[in-house]
C-alpha cells in the first residue's frame, strides 16, 4: 500500500511515467528502503525524486507518503 501512496505523490511531482512533467522534478531511479507495518520492519525499494535549483544543481525530494511510512 505505501507503494501506491509513494507512487501517486511522485506523479503529482513528475508527471506519469510516460508523460513527464517539464518541471524541476525528475524521477531519477529507485534505492532501497524500510518501512514499519504492523510494528515491523520491512524492505521496500522506494522513488527517487531530485529537484533542479536556480544555480543548476540537484537536490533530493523528501517525499511525505515515504517519511510517514518510516515514522513508529
Amino acid at each position: 500500500m505505501i507503494c501506491e501512496f509513494t507512487a501517486a505523490e511522485v506523479t503529482e511531482f513528475c508527471g506519469s511515467k510516460h508523460y513527464p512533467s517539464s518541471g524541476d522534478q525528475s524521477l531519477t531511479g529507485l534505492s532501497p528502503g524500510r518501512v514499519r507495518h504492523e510494528g515491523q520492519r520491512e524492505e521496500v525499494t522506494r522513488l527517487c525524486v531530485r529537484q533542479r535549483t536556480a544555480d543548476g544543481s540537484r537536490h533530493k525530494v523528501e517525499l511525505t507518503s515515504y517519511n510517514a511510512a518510516k515514522d513508529p
